[in-house]
């Protein structure tokens, strides 16, 4: 994939679908035509909170959350 592409992506400027959850722009790599492995959602754990019973990809945002640093020992 050209890295230009996975960019977009990653910056949400091209999509899919939007996300079930927020409404937010969402890619699917699977929806895209690409094979599951190029998925990014597939190597990521949705977040527990999220009660959402649909089969599309959620947002990146989303899907990840807000960041949250490491605590200190």
């Amino acid at each position: 994939m050209p890295y230009a592409e996975t960019l977009n992506q990653i910056r949400q400027q091209i999509s899919t679908h939007d996300c079930p959850n927020c409404g937010g722009l969402a890619y699917c790599a699977i929806k895209a035509g690409r094979a599951p492995s190029t998925c990014w959602c597939l190597a990521v754990d949705p977040p527990e909170n999220l009660d959402i019973k649909t089969n599309d990809c959620l947002c990146k945002r989303c899907m990840c959350g807000p960041f949250k640093p490491p605590s200190a020992a």
